[in-house]
């Protein structure tokens, strides 16, 4: 038994809580519930008739602990808490859970149920559904759970103990019960029904609900004594005991649970017509059981019966009874048993009407009037066990009798296969299995030796699996100059040599000797067609059949169906007549190729579009040419952003399914920002995969830099990938904005770095952050001084930094750069006739460019040979790296000029270890080092401010809401990075640093 609790998990502590964790109790948003607490607070209040909350939708975002312990222990000594089902069922007064519940995949553990004062014994006691909503109780994985009843519980189920509807029904899918279910009647006046299930006891009358892939694997262990009908005048009393339940509809869903029932002294005088039943299975009873198996074993066991007048017991492995009686028809296909079924009851006393029908699949069937009640059922024919009990001659039905060892070498699996069974025969002991996968496909090969062969060889073998026919058939030694053919009965030949090529489909070959050539006939496939030959194999002129098979949503392409021989020469089909995508050829003297290509019909892709504005301004729109595409399809994108606000603005962008390069700007060369402008225009090609765009707007600063006189210093436009630079006679600067001002968001960091011609220095730098009325103002030039202010500029040498100032309606940052000569000594020149510095012009004076080490992160270091460096010279950059980094994602790139394209430095490797080698530099050069990770650093410690909680850790921070809050992220300069509404969890991605996080009016200072 595995610990009952987990690494990290809590024990409910038998609290009930006074809210959820999170949600507003709709489809979209539901109910959030964490602990035992909470859950026992949805208890409380659907127990208490409050048809808000028993109508909502739940969701469970934790594993549960209710008890610690082993349910084993319970029998003798009951643990700390008791469960309270949700909501309660009896013949005068019941509470009904209306809603919806996802267990999400997550355990309710520890449940613990003693149902003496109780009615109903499960997770929740009574589901109602009143509507056609698309509420559900799914995903629930229960463990370690124990549930005890008596004569008052006439309803038992790990998940649903009684579900019922108004014209409509639960559907109970993907849930599992893993734990110990008992039960005891031992009273003089039985109850009318009695129902005990894994899953769920019972649908209304058993025709309500529908039970959908789910497992139990509880021992359920009843005892029925004492049971007295005589005071009874229903048409039928009822006692049920199931693995799965009694509901309309189960399928896809399987029983290893053990099952015993003992029943003793069983009292009846019921009239004519009126049955007194005891219906004990795997799996339940229901109108419609499809796939459905049973693996635990069945035992029912007991005597002393005293006039059992109309009294029957019926045990099946997949149900006690089935009938074809109108309402009450059943249907049971593609279901198998392995489980052991027995049934040793006593006859006492007057006995003669008692009745006791086994049978591996069903105990006893009513009314067998239609015999296609039952679709490819398995069983083992064991002594004294038929697959029925009673009421049908089992020749007359489509049972399928197995050996026990047909269970694992394949044979189930592939009787069962159009049921939705597999199974992984590379397992040995490996049972069938419900799935989808191809490759777990079961596919059955029959080799005989002759066409009339009575004792054909029978292998099974996944699918696309090769077979070695010489190893699995006793064929002989083969004649020489012969080769073994397998031939299908129609002559056609589907393996050659040793092998069979691949096991796709139930195969029938006749295996002889030939001393004829075969010919290959491969098949390239592509998404949405399947094509299927008549033979693997055929002689030159023999004529071969081809069928291509089109998914749904696909259509074959037109004059795309083609044959080649190894030569690349064509081969020509011919369309078969009253055979749609049927074609034949004759097969040539060579191998050929048989290929198709088929196209999609629908457009697979979407795109998801999401817009934040400056204080959620909702006016804001973002709108794409069309909310479906195909992979290469060109989608325009159209960002719409309110007038009214600052008429500079900005936009930025995360993305999911596209790159921000992807996102071509259609505005004219109008950058990432507008000037007394709304729109954005954007295009991109769609990829074959689901998009999501975020757009992010922003109201922002300008800033221009003016020189002394001399002409601009810079002016930098930039239109799809291409870069101008147009450069003063005294110098040039650039930032780390790629647009013609330059647009900021306020407090982000501006980084100016200035290139002084030959000759020239920095003198002085100023900065001034100019506001006003936009409206008012007619010569922006000469502003009062009361309109503008200094802006703080640090820095030294050719680098200075400033923070964009808050705006106003207008604002922009101007400055002057002021440059001074350099006063040098000019040295003795001793090549008389030289005419200047540069080999490649020798008009003019060097150039020299600077070297600069951008990001680098922790455990790296990089050093440079040079800080400047001669135009059209080379620079080494020398890498250095921890001993404990991570450097499996590492990149070590540079560019040339900032507004270059990052490239891998570690292609220029030098003749030093750790030296990489950048030549022929023309422009300044940038060199980052990124994404080596150190051993991972415990969290900063997690700061709490009144339900708030905040904590930085490899490489993010995380921030929890109780409530919906904005949020910002600042970084230690002042820039904004993150700005934006959360409730509950939420991570943010940041470099190493130091942030501030701003969560409403809380503040948190986090190292990261």
């Amino acid at each position: 038994m595995m610990p009952s609790v987990g690494w990290g998990q809590s024990v409910w502590d038998g609290s009930i809580a006074t809210q959820f964790s999170g949600g507003t109790g709709t489809e979209k948003d539901p109910y959030q519930i964490s602990n035992g607490g909470e859950l026992a607070y949805l208890a409380q209040l659907v127990n208490e008739n409050n048809s808000e909350y028993s109508s909502a939708y739940y969701i469970l975002t934790e594993d549960i602990v209710l008890n610690s312990g082993e349910c084993e222990d319970w029998e003798n000594s009951a643990p700390a808490h008791e469960w309270t089902p949700i909501g309660y069922y009896n013949n005068n007064q019941s509470a009904s859970f209306k809603g919806s519940f996802d267990g999400n995949g997550k355990t309710i553990s520890g449940m613990y149920i003693d149902g003496e004062d109780k009615s109903s014994l499960g997770l929740f006691g009574y589901c109602y559904k009143t509507d056609n909503s698309p509420k559900s109780i799914k995903n629930i994985q229960i463990e370690n759970s124990y549930l005890k009843g008596g004569i008052s519980n006439t309803h038992i189920g790990g998940v649903v103990a009684y579900m019922a509807g108004s014209n409509y029904s639960y559907t109970i899918s993907n849930c599992s019960m893993n734990g110990i279910i008992k039960a005891s009647v031992d009273n003089e006046v039985s109850p009318m029904e009695y129902y005990v299930s894994g899953i769920c006891g019972s649908g209304y009358i058993g025709l309500t609900g529908e039970i959908i892939s789910c497992h139990n694997n509880a021992d359920i262990t009843v005892s029925l004594k004492n049971l007295n009908t005589i005071a009874g005048n229903a048409w039928q009393s009822n006692y049920s005991i199931n693995g799965i339940g009694v509901v309309g509809e189960i399928s896809h869903s399987y029983n290893t649970g053990d099952i015993n029932v003992t029943v003793n002294k069983v009292v009846t005088n019921m009239t004519s017509q009126k049955i007194f039943g005891v219906n004990v299975s795997g799996i339940g009873t229901s109108s419609e059981i499809v796939s459905c198996y049973n693996l635990g074993d069945i035992t029912v066991s007991g005597g002393d019966s005293e006039n059992a007048n109309e009294a029957i017991i019926s045990v099946g492995g997949i149900s006690a009874t089935a009938t074809n009686s109108g309402l009450s028809s059943t249907t049971i296909q593609y279901c198998y048993n392995k489980g052991d079924i027995n049934s040793t009851v006593k006859n006492g006393g007057t006995i003669s009407e008692l009745t006791v029908s086994v049978g591996s699949l069903v105990g006893n069937v009513y009314n067998p009037d239609n015999e296609d009640i039952f679709t490819k059922n398995c069983y083992i024919a064991k002594e004294g066990v038929s697959a029925i009990g009673s009421g049908v001659e089992e020749e007359n039905v489509e049972l399928i009798k197995v050996q026990e060892s047909d269970f694992t070498n394949g044979c189930v699996a592939c009787l069962l296969r159009d049921g939705g069974y597999g199974q992984n025969l590379d397992n040995s002991g490996s049972l069938p299995f419900f799935t989808n996968a191809e490759e777990n496909k079961v596919y059955s090969l029959t080799l005989k030796d002759s066409k009339d062969d009575s004792d054909p060889k029978v292998i099974y073998a996944n699918s696309g699996e090769s077979i070695k026919l010489m190893d699995d058939t006793e064929f002989g030694n083969i004649e020489e100059g012969k080769s073994l053919v397998g031939k299908t009965e129609k002559g056609k030949a589907m393996s050659l040599g040793q092998n069979l090529e691949s096991l796709d489909r139930d195969l029938v070959l006749v295996l002889e000797e030939t001393s004829d050539t075969y010919y290959a006939i491969k098949v390239q496939e592509t998404d949405g067609v399947t094509i299927i030959r008549d033979a693997n194999f055929a002689k030159e002129n023999e004529t071969v059949k081809i069928t291509t098979e089109i998914a749904e949503d696909y259509a074959l392409a037109k004059d795309n169906l083609k044959v080649t021989k190894n030569t690349g020469e064509a081969v020509t089909t011919t369309p078969v007549e009253g055979e749609e995508n049927t074609y034949t050829f004759p097969m040539p003297a060579s191998d050929v190729t048989v290929e198709a290509l088929a196209t999609s019909t629908l457009r697979p892709y979407t795109i998801s579009l999401r817009i934040k504005y400056r204080d959620y301004d909702k006016r804001a729109k973002i709108e794409a040419s069309q909310t479906t595409a195909n992979a290469g399809d060109k989608i325009a994108l159209t960002v719409t952003l309110p007038h009214d606000q600052l008429p500079h603005k900005i936009i930025s962008f995360e993305m999911e399914g596209i790159n921000p390069s992807d996102l071509e700007n259609t505005n004219e060369e109008k950058g990432y920002y507008l000037i007394d402008e709304d729109v954005f225009t954007y295009e991109f090609t769609m990829p074959a995969e689901n998009v999501s765009i975020y757009a992010f707007g922003d109201r922002c600063v300008g800033f221009e830099i003016e020189s002394d006189g001399n002409g601009w210093l810079e002016m930098v436009t930039q239109t799809a990938h291409e870069t101008e630079e147009v450069v003063s006679i005294r110098g040039s600067v650039e930032s780390n904005k790629n647009t013609f001002y330059g647009w900021g968001s306020e407090g982000e960091l501006v980084t100016l770095r200035i290139h002084p011609n030959s000759g020239y220095e920095v003198n002085e730098i100023s900065l001034h952050n100019y506001f006003y009325e936009y409206d008012d103002v007619e010569d922006i030039w000469n502003l009062p001084d009361e309109w503008k202010e200094i802006v703080k500029v640090t820095g030294e040498g050719n680098t200075y930094t400033f923070n964009v100032p808050s705006g106003r309606k207008f604002s922009a940052v101007y400055g002057t750069i002021t440059f001074k000569e350099i006063v040098t000594e000019e040295p003795t020149d001793p090549d008389e006739g030289d005419e200047g510095d540069d080999i490649h012009h020798p008009q003019r004076p060097i150039k020299y460019y600077n070297i600069y080490v951008d990001t680098i992160c922790p455990g790296l270091e990089v050093e440079t040979s040079k800080d400047v460096v001669a135009e059209g010279h080379q620079v080494s950059a020398y890498l250095s790296i921890q001993a404990e980094c991570d450097t499996t994602g590492m990149r070590f790139e540079y560019k040339r000029g900032l507004f270059g394209y990052w490239q891998d430095l570690k292609d220029l490797e030098g003749v030093q270890p750790g030296e990489y080698i950048i030549k022929n530099i023309y422009t300044d050069i940038y060199i980052r080092a990124l994404d080596a990770t150190l051993p991972e650093e415990e969290p900063t410690g997690i700061d709490d401010l009144e339900g708030i909680r905040a904590y930085a850790k490899e490489g993010s921070i995380y921030v929890y809401t109780p409530n919906r809050e904005e949020v910002m992220i600042i970084s230690i300069s002042g820039a904004i990075l993150k700005h934006e509404e959360q409730v509950g969890w939420q991570s943010y991605a940041v470099n190493r640093g130091i942030y501030i996080v701003r969560v409403g009016d809380k503040v948190f200072k986090l190292k990261n």
